[in-house]
């Protein structure tokens, strides 16, 4: 079971993904500090995190430098709103998501449906 983080004030399709990935488990926080407070207890357990705009005073670039100070190889991309994890998962990655090259190369892997024998 792969673990990802979603932190938005946008409402989530999480049966959509549920759906789409179903070896996947979403989890949302529309709270900021909820969130990075979550990352800190269960990093350890999450393979992403997906953080949008305006969800805290901080910049969502301050967040991500947050949340790599503490867990490095953690892959975090900045969108802008919940359909950019959509485009994401159609292997879509616009100019709309933000994140360097390892954590896109990371990511990638994880967003694709499994094949069950």
């Amino acid at each position: 079971m792969k673990n990802i983080l979603i932190i938005s004030k946008d409402s989530c399709n999480l049966c959509f993904l549920k759906e789409t990935l179903p070896h996947t488990r979403w989890i949302h926080h529309q709270h900021c500090e909820e969130g990075i407070a979550s990352i800190s207890l269960f990093g350890q357990q999450l393979q992403a995190v997906f953080i949008s705009e305006n969800i805290s005073f901080l910049d969502p670039l301050q967040i991500h430098k947050l949340i790599k100070t503490q867990f490095l190889s953690l892959p975090v991309i900045l969108i802008r709103s919940f359909t950019d994890i959509l485009d994401c998962i159609k292997g879509h990655y616009t100019n709309r998501c933000l994140a360097s090259l390892t954590d896109f190369q990371a990511i990638q892997p994880l967003l694709k449906p499994s094949i069950s024998n």
